[in-house]
């Protein structure tokens, strides 16, 4: 086992690496985030034998080399084990709708290289998951003409951190863009449709994750925060403005 011994922060190394750099290497755009995020998982193997080396370390009296081969398995192993946690309170659906009846349509979405081949009308089975997990989330209703309620939809949008607009179509009421980010700098679509009422205007959005079945409540989350800057817009005297 003395021979052995020498090698000990190879396990180590192996576990640290996909940890650190898959991540980082995705932040940086160097590799796809989905290939970033697979490049993280693979440290959970290398972990367990980290581990297993951490307390092997650590029985024999070698406890400061034990504590880092036991630090470093933990930290993939938890972040693992919480994200699965966490995946768990959340609907196994990457694509959300205020309006199930009529779902707003993604049509520049179409062109991005992660949806090629991919068939982008909103599915059928996820409208009662969707009533049942968001009961909350439904369309925004703004004392506004549909014009003005469009370009308050607007001017927030264009100011979101992360939030590319990829479609302005004021004739259609209907803004359509990408939302970059998370730790693997995944990429998310979304459209934004006003329709006009007898006298205000409803906001619909639709958020849809390119990658992966499930989404986190990412999707959920984006429409309901967008929906309270809305809210919170509205309600300012620039927002009063608008009418």
């Amino acid at each position: 086992m003395k021979q052995i011994l020498p090698l000990w922060y190879l396990p180590v190394l192996v576990t640290a690496l996909p940890f650190v750099f898959g991540p980082l290497l995705a932040r940086l755009h160097v590799i796809a985030p989905l290939h970033g995020f697979l490049f993280f998982a693979a440290a959970v193997v290398p972990a367990v034998v980290t581990l297993i080396l951490g307390m092997y370390l650590t029985i024999k009296g070698q406890q400061p080399r034990g504590a880092v081969a036991l630090i470093t398995a933990a930290l993939p192993l938890i972040a693992v084990a919480s994200g699965l946690l966490r995946a768990r309170q959340f609907p196994r659906i990457n694509d959300i709708s205020t309006n199930l009846d009529s779902p707003p349509v993604l049509t520049i979405a179409a062109q991005a290289p992660e949806n090629q081949g991919k068939d982008l009308a909103y599915p059928p089975a996820f409208k009662n998951i969707v009533r049942e997990s968001y009961p909350g989330l439904i369309s925004l209703q703004l004392d506004l003409p549909p014009e003005a309620a469009f370009q308050l939809a607007y001017s927030v949008a264009q100011k979101h951190a992360g939030w590319r607009l990829a479609r302005v179509d004021a004739p259609a009421l209907t803004l359509e863009g990408e939302d970059t980010g998370g730790l693997f700098q995944f990429t998310d679509d979304f459209v934004i449709r006003v329709l006009p009422l007898d006298s205000s205007s409803q906001i619909d959005m639709r958020s849809r994750s390119r990658v992966g079945r499930g989404d986190f409540g990412a999707n959920a989350q984006r429409i309901e925060q967008f929906f309270a800057e809305l809210t919170e817009q509205r309600r300012s005297p620039s927002g009063t403005s608008a009418q």
